[in-house]
């Protein structure tokens, strides 16, 4: 099987190349971007080198990881984050009742690949403060998933079905050269964003209906660029992206591995120890990834069990940098 995108020198089925200039303008300049299906890595290296963004690739093929490890080097430690997985609505869903929030997730070319897509997209994109969204053109029969894609005909307005699965607002940006046809056309979901988070990390198994009653119900309100988080009706916090360890655990991250997130939280750690008493813990669900850098969620832990509003509170209080 040949490539997929044409990076470097190895000639894909896709040129990025037109594709990268139409969606670099929307890409953050600062925060977590989540390339969901991100083949041989083309974006994922692109917004490392030009942006100030960690991204986070998913990607199931082990052929387009193994190509990925022809430009992955030790530079992109910490700036690029390469998971071995495909993501499902319920691997979505739970990520959507965790704390994790960023800045961008890019769907370029996936949702016709997986199950579920409409619910996968509400779930992604009730913790991203952008979609990109790359569909092929409805009068494409070429494409995969063409089962999808009949659904997709069925419905016709494309727009209004986006917007039917997020809840949010939805804006064409521009078609682009495909493989399969002459075009695919790349849609951008923004707006205000309503959710409920139940847990801090992926790790700890959301509440049965007899044991909701125990759970705090926190609400995490983003509209208008500003973040809310709310206890009964009381405000908690500012709200700050990042992406726990735990996901990425739970994502099978591979690239730079979970051990170097930690050895590098446990390296801080030793420095805060230094300079004043820090209470923090360096186990892996206690720790959100930044770009080239790591910070805690959680000053309390107590008996090896996490508070959740400790933990919680503590999300928008980065640590300190010298």
């Amino acid at each position: 099987m040949g490539y997929y995108q044409s990076i470097g020198t190895n000639k894909g089925s896709r040129d990025c190349e037109e594709r990268w200039e139409v969606i670099k303008p929307y890409i953050p300049e600062h925060g977590v971007v989540l390339d969901i299906g991100c083949a041989e890595g083309f974006f994922c290296k692109r917004i490392a080198e030009e942006t100030k963004c960690l991204v986070v690739g998913l990607e199931k093929s082990k052929n387009c990881l193994k190509r990925l490890n022809n430009w992955y080097t030790d530079y992109y430690k910490g700036k690029v984050v390469i998971c071995n997985t495909t993501i499902d609505d319920i691997k979505a869903q739970r990520m959507a009742k965790a704390c994790d929030w960023v800045n961008m997730s890019m769907l370029l070319s996936v949702l016709h690949w997986i199950p579920n897509p409409g619910e996968v997209l509400k779930h992604v994109s009730s913790f991203s403060e952008q979609v990109l969204v790359e569909l092929p053109d409805l009068e494409d029969t070429r494409a995969c998933g063409q089962a999808y894609m009949n659904e997709l005909r069925e419905i016709g307005d494309i727009k209004t079905y986006l917007e039917s699965c997020t809840g949010r607002d939805v804006t064409f940006i521009k078609a682009v050269k495909a493989h399969t046809s002459a075009t695919r056309n790349i849609w951008l979901i923004g707006g205000d964003v309503e959710r409920t988070c139940r847990v801090p990390h992926v790790d700890m198994k959301l509440p049965t209906a007899k044991d909701c009653h125990k759970y705090p119900i926190y609400k995490h309100t983003y509209e208008k660029g500003v973040h809310t988080f709310n206890l009964k009706g009381h405000h908690r916090l500012f709200w700050k992206s990042g992406i726990n360890l735990a996901t990425l655990n739970y994502l099978n991250v591979i690239k730079p591995t979970k051990e170097w997130f930690l050895d590098c939280a446990r390296a801080e750690l030793e420095i805060h120890k230094r300079s004043k008493p820090f209470k923090g813990d360096a186990r892996y669900r206690n720790i959100v990834v930044e770009r080239d850098g790591v910070y805690w969620i959680d000053l309390t832990d107590k008996g090896g069990k996490n508070r959740y509003e400790a933990e919680i509170l503590a999300i928008g209080q980065p640590k300190e940098r010298k």
